[in-house]
């Protein structure tokens, strides 16, 4: 079978591209999924476009691309400009790297050591480059990098990566949106094909629990009540009552007796913000699924407030089971698991895809046909 690397797969076409490309493989080659693009264009960024952190260390790429790719060599010039550069980025790097379109040259890598052996003698970074026969190698190891900037070559030639039917679907309706959430639903999909991973289903629901929470913001909806989180006002709860049950005059040998006074009024304060909280918040949770739901969905339209209940309580028992299943707090078999993520999954495609009149005329063919031969 072909590999990633055999593929000779082609630099995009921009530079924006490219660096939202090293971007997403950087993350994978350091486990950081902090890191991050360095400022916007036409701000001041010191040599590094990305940065991020690997072995406790803070890392930067410099990502030489260019509109026009075909054999563009990088200079020992532009090299040493870059390193130079990167010297003023701040916090101080431990490593950079040049990454290039470039093919691979041996003047160049030969540089980079050499500044890397100067650096190390008074305690700068080490210079690395990348050339792009270097990336496409390590995409082979990253997978879903690899899928998610060139799905054309990985879902021909890669078998665990075969998208089929709604599944397929679902995945370009997702990257129509965002490529980041078309990635992550591949991820789901890979990680549940691979038996030998007895903790594929909990890191399944963690992708699948992103996928939710990164949707509105790819679409613009706000949803500032799904920011808040219960425990923390019970934090706040739990301390004030802390302080009453040691200080206040009103509670003896374990009970409360007597006048209110100053320690327990701020209890009962704070749990009256808690309760009025409570009760502003649900309906706020609500109306923020259903302006997301209604975002997805292409007609648009308001629906009956029953209906909108009834698809709220549907996408909160989706996020609360795939929550809990990530955090260990329930144990689930895969047929559980895949029952769930179907659910999910017809619920994004229904609106991403809603099927035309042509698609029902379609199945009611195959059911009729089915029946004439019972």
């Amino acid at each position: 079978m072909p590999t990633i690397s055999s593929l000779q797969l082609p630099p995009p076409k921009h530079w924006q591209d490219f660096e939202t490309l090293c971007c997403d493989l950087w993350r994978e080659v350091w486990n950081d999924p902090n890191a991050q693009k360095n400022g916007r264009q036409g701000q001041a960024q010191h040599g590094v476009d990305v940065f991020g952190r690997s072995r406790d260390r803070l890392v930067g790429v410099q990502c030489k691309g260019k509109d026009n790719y075909t054999n563009q060599k990088i200079t020992e010039e532009e090299l040493r400009d870059e390193v130079t550069k990167a010297r003023s980025f701040r916090p101080a790097l431990a490593e950079f790297t040049v990454a290039t379109t470039a093919p691979r040259d041996v003047a160049i890598q030969t540089l980079a050591r050499e500044l890397s052996e100067q650096h190390r003698t008074c305690g700068l970074f080490s210079v690395h480059v990348w050339s792009w026969d270097d990336i496409v190698e390590s995409l082979g190891g990253f997978l879903i990098v690899a899928a998610k900037h060139y799905p054309q070559f990985v879902f021909r030639y890669d078998p665990d990566f075969a998208l089929i039917g709604e599944q397929r679907a679902l995945y370009l309706a997702l990257g129509d949106q965002h490529a980041d959430l078309a990635a992550l639903y591949l991820g789901v999909v890979i990680v549940l094909r691979h038996g030998d991973n007895p903790e594929r289903i909990p890191q399944a629901a963690f992708s699948i629990r992103e996928l939710l929470v990164k949707l509105p913001n790819h679409l613009d909806v706000p949803m500032p009540a799904h920011r808040e989180r219960l425990g923390d006002r019970i934090d706040v709860v739990k301390k004030c009552w802390d302080s009453a049950a040691k200080h206040s005059t009103s509670r003896q040998n374990g009970t409360w007796k007597g006048t209110i006074d100053g320690n327990l009024e701020r209890l009962l304060t704070k749990l009256e913000d808690l309760f009025r909280w409570r009760d502003e918040h649900h309906p706020h949770r609500r109306d923020e699924v259903a302006a997301l739901l209604r975002r997805l969905d292409p007609a648009g339209g308001k629906l009956p407030t029953q209906l909108e209940s009834v698809n709220y309580k549907e996408w909160s028992d989706l996020s609360d089971f795939f929550n809990d299943v990530l955090h260990h707090n329930r144990v689930v078999t895969l047929d559980e698991f895949q029952a769930k993520l179907t659910a999910v999954e017809r619920l994004l495609l229904d609106r991403l895809r809603p099927r035309t009149f042509a698609d029902w005329q379609t199945i009611d063919d195959i059911i009729r046909e089915g029946e004439s031969h019972d």
